[in-house]
Parts: C-alpha cells; sequence; structure tokens
C-alpha cells in the first residue's frame, strides 16, 4: 500500500484514512464490540477516537497535520454508520417492531446495567442502589 499521507509514525495510509492495520484490528475489533454490545457500544467507541484525534491534530510529533485530520475523518465517518444504525434500532423499538441484525443491534443487557443509573439519575428518575435495571425495566419505563 503506498503511503498517500505521509509521517513518521510508521503508519500507513490511504487519502481516505484506510490504512491495512485497520482492516486487520479496527474493523474485526468495531464488528465485535456492536456484537457484545450493540451499535449504541460501536458507535461510542468510534466517537471516542474521533475525540481522540480531534484533540490531538498537529500536536503529535512527526505526523502532518492533514494525516490527524484524514484519520480523525475516517473515523467520523465509521461513527456516523453506527449511528444510522443506533437510530434505526430505536426506531425499530418505539414502533414496537423486530429488529433486522442486518440493520443494527440493541444494546446488550449489560450495556444497559452499566449506563441506566446514570441515565436515569441525569433525568432526575428514581433508581434503586444495586438494582439490576435490564431485568426490570419494563416497570421503570412504566413509571415514569
Amino acid at each position: 500500500m503506498k503511503d498517500d499521507l505521509k509521517g513518521s509514525d510508521g503508519g500507513i495510509y490511504r487519502s481516505d484514512g484506510l490504512t491495512t492495520h485497520y482492516n486487520k484490528s479496527f474493523i474485526p475489533y468495531i464488528k465485535l464490540e456492536e456484537l457484545t454490545g450493540g451499535s449504541v457500544f460501536a458507535y461510542l467507541a468510534c466517537q471516542t477516537q474521533v475525540n481522540k484525534y480531534a484533540k490531538r491534530i498537529g500536536l503529535k510529533e512527526g505526523v502532518p497535520v492533514d494525516k490527524d485530520y484524514i484519520k480523525m475523518s475516517f473515523y467520523r465517518k465509521a461513527a456516523d454508520f453506527y449511528k444510522e444504525r443506533v437510530d434505526y434500532v430505536n426506531n425499530c423499538i418505539e414502533q414496537g417492531i423486530p429488529i433486522d441484525n442486518r440493520k443494527g443491534y440493541a444494546a446488550t443487557l449489560d450495556i444497559i446495567d452499566l449506563i441506566a443509573p446514570q441515565v436515569f439519575s441525569a433525568h432526575n428518575r428514581p433508581v434503586l442502589a444495586g438494582s439490576n435495571l435490564s431485568y426490570d425495566l419494563e416497570s421503570v419505563i412504566l413509571n415514569k
């Protein structure tokens, strides 16, 4: 692969931000994240990379600004893709229709348990200490 972006960081990137190590590591990783945590989990994993590159543009020695910008753009495109999948899942849930896993995955119970206390607390909703919300989520929602 020809390095279109240059730089002394060792990475060889095409002008669209793809690189062989993304194909070998990031893409299989993010697909697995979606399977194990839902489309929202994959979206958040991509978004953290966008945030990382946005904050480091022009700061890493030997890496041209354009290279970090293109890397950030790659992760933003991936985040946008998973955000569409999150929106699809949310739409299915709102409409009460089955989710086609070719189009997105619902958050897994462990992800719900991880974030639910913060979500409910942020919206002044009671959360029982130590409760496992993923198994009693219906009653929590019904008490809104």
